[in-house]
């Protein structure tokens, strides 16, 4: 995949394409936000990049959108779905959109920020965009406001340098401020800078426009700066040219992301999360949520492996990255600061049902209690809603009733509880709590089935005196254990008496009792048991 410059991301591309007899240090360095999609050698080295020097070559050679193909650029693996993308410069990016997309440094995890255009005055604070898991907003039942910020900045003009030798100019933007932060129902933060509007444009950073979404079927540029697996001083801001896919709601871990945009964009790794989305204007219009890029096969709806939630239930889409609606936050910023209420449809955290489940995975047919992590809010009237994912819409107004609970109809506080009964088979219940207007979402999964037991894995550490082993735990299907050891010629693990739970702490076999046979038993976080694995140690 090709990275685009188009329309306001590549407004010089023209004249770079014109420069046919240019050096290729001179071909860099007036050329729109293109995208080589190489990697940089590391400074000290004295020599120019692959992607430098691939890029005379290519310059004459610029597609339709202004782009030269990072086919040309050098860079392996090009149809790779965890290739990280195309490299964009500094002096193609100047002026542009992409001077807005930075990196962040201090928060919970590394991600990718953007400066919003809120549409107010140069002297007004300025604020960025991410994802709400970028500053730890990880709990469904929450709503994270005016968190104060520690040493915490966004980086902005990370981009790849014309030579080895030169460092990126960066623009560094602390963060005073998290005003809003939420993992319920989207993947959003809001952040509050120490910096002005007025401060970033005399620095060279761009605002970024958020407008709505664009149709199935759209060119799209996502732009941010994954880590995953890119050393330290490789780690620039990258592109990637895809399409829109559809939309659908998106199971992960303990969250229900509703209306997210699925795409085929590669390079989305571990700090792409955040990344705006560009339509051919340079404007933003998505975010990126998550990805199954990457993820591993089997553990479904897991951290990292998200799920598109259908009318049948919940199926992984492979190599799919999933994108949040960024357009309505220009209604939560009258006369240029943040507010909620009026237009803005963010939630308010004073408002927030903190309702929880007691497991979010159990066996079919057993009962699981929905209670209260703290007080109800006061006037809320809470209510409740439950049936199957997929086919339950808790902003619906229609099928909510008063909650039957030990307190009597309609109880609230503390005491607070709904009965939950799973189906007889496998499968996924949504439960809401609260209200149409703003539910808290509870997903509950039906597990029936017992982990395979070829998925089990023995690490094995030679030690002073024998050999330590310690199994390897895989969320959520492999979560606890049960094992035995014994000779390994006669070790029969399906009859083996003596099975003990697993403590948590490595076992270290004797010399004297090598070769041993250790037999495992997996059990998932509904409580299912695997067959015993029989694993050789010697």
């Amino acid at each position: 995949m090709g990275c685009p410059g188009w329309g306001q991301l590549s407004r010089t591309v023209s004249a770079m394409a014109q420069r046919k007899d240019s050096s290729p240090d001179d071909a860099g360095s007036g050329a729109g936000p293109d995208t080589s999609g190489g990697v940089p050698k590391k400074p000290g080295r004295g020599k120019r990049p692959i992607w430098l020097a691939a890029l005379a070559a290519v310059v004459t050679g610029l597609a339709v959108f202004g782009i030269y193909t990072r086919e040309n650029s050098g860079t392996p693996d090009l149809d790779s779905p965890t290739s990280p993308g195309g490299l964009f410069q500094a002096a193609q990016a100047a002026g542009t959109s992409l001077t807005g997309v930075g990196r962040t440094i201090g928060l919970s995890e590394p991600c990718t920020a953007w400066l919003l255009d809120v549409g107010g005055p140069a002297a007004s604070q300025a604020y960025a965009i991410t994802n709400g898991r970028c500053v730890g907003a990880t709990d469904p039942a929450a709503v994270v406001s005016d968190q104060s910020v520690g040493n915490a900045v966004v980086e902005f003009n990370a981009f790849a340098a014309l030579t080895s030798a030169v460092l990126p100019d960066l623009v560094q933007a602390p963060v005073s401020e998290v005003v809003w932060a939420s993992t319920r129902g989207t993947d959003l933060a809001v952040l509050r800078l120490a910096s002005t509007y007025g401060e970033m444009a005399d620095q060279g950073v761009r605002a970024i426009e958020a407008v709505p979404t664009l149709d199935q079927g759209a060119e799209i540029l996502i732009a941010g700066v994954p880590v995953e697996d890119i050393a330290e001083d490789e780690q620039f801001l990258r592109g990637s040219r895809c399409t829109v896919g559809g939309t659908t709601d998106v199971r992960e871990n303990g969250w229900l992301w509703r209306d997210e945009q699925a795409s085929d964009c590669h390079g989305i790794l571990d700090g792409s999360g955040g990344s705006p989305v560009f339509n051919p204007a340079g404007n933003a219009v998505a975010m990126v949520n998550t990805s199954t890029i990457g993820a591993e096969t089997g553990a479904a709806c897991s951290d990292g492996q998200p799920c598109e939630v259908t009318d049948g239930g919940v199926a992984v889409k492979p190599d799919t990255s999933y994108m949040v609606a960024v357009d309505a936050l220009a209604q939560c910023f009258p006369e240029g600061e943040f507010a909620l209420g009026g237009a803005c449809i963010l939630e308010d955290p004073s408002t927030v049902v903190p309702a929880v489940a007691s497991a979010q995975v159990a066996k079919p047919g057993t009962t699981v209690e929905v209670g209260m992590d703290g007080p109800v809010p006061e006037g809320v009237d809470v209510r409740v809603k439950e049936g199957p994912l997929g086919e339950t819409d808790c902003l619906d107004p229609e099928g909510w009733q008063d909650a039957a609970t030990d307190s009597g109809p309609g109880s609230q506080g503390a005491g607070w509880v709904h009965s939950v009964t799973l189906p007889t088979e496998d499968g996924y219940t949504l439960v809401c709590v609260g209200g149409p207007g703003q539910p808290t979402e509870i997903v509950i999964q039906a597990d029936g089935t017992a982990p395979d037991p070829a998925t089990i894995e023995l690490t094995q550490t030679k030690v002073d005196g024998g050999v330590q082993v310690r199994p390897v735990a895989a969320p959520p299907e492999l979560v606890d254990f049960r094992w035995v050891r014994g000779p390994a010629g006669s070790m029969e693990c399906a009859v083996a008496e003596g099975y003990v739970q697993y403590a948590g702490t490595a076992a270290t076999i004797p010399v004297a009792d090598l070769p041993s046979a250790v037999c495992v038993i997996g059990i998932d976080e509904a409580g299912n048991e695997s067959p015993p694995a029989r694993i050789e140690v010697s």
